[in-house]
């Protein structure tokens, strides 16, 4: 069974991976760590098991995943049986 707390699309993570140390407008300090980046791969091979969580909450992640229907597949992948998905996004302007 996995062991881990979130996946985080960009940010900074204890891998070594990082944002821009250019950005002036934002306190790098405050930036909480996470455990996984998302850089496109499939989610389950990212965080190497599935059926394992009981939740997962997509905040504002679907309007930059390049394929809604694989994103969906996959968090279902991840999501024990009786998961919950949540799910929010940017409104559209019409």
């Amino acid at each position: 069974m996995c062991s881990f707390w979130g996946v985080e699309q960009g940010a900074t993570t204890r891998s070594g991976r990082s944002i821009p140390r250019s950005c002036n407008a934002v306190n790098l300090e405050n930036i909480e760590e996470v455990d996984f980046v998302w850089l496109g791969e499939l989610l389950h091979e990212l965080v190497g098991c599935q059926q394992s969580y009981d939740w997962i909450i997509a905040s504002h992640v679907i309007e930059h995943s390049p394929d809604l229907i694989i994103f969906l597949v996959e968090c279902e992948s991840l999501l024990k049986p009786d998961g919950v998905l949540a799910v929010t996004f940017k409104r559209m302007k019409s």
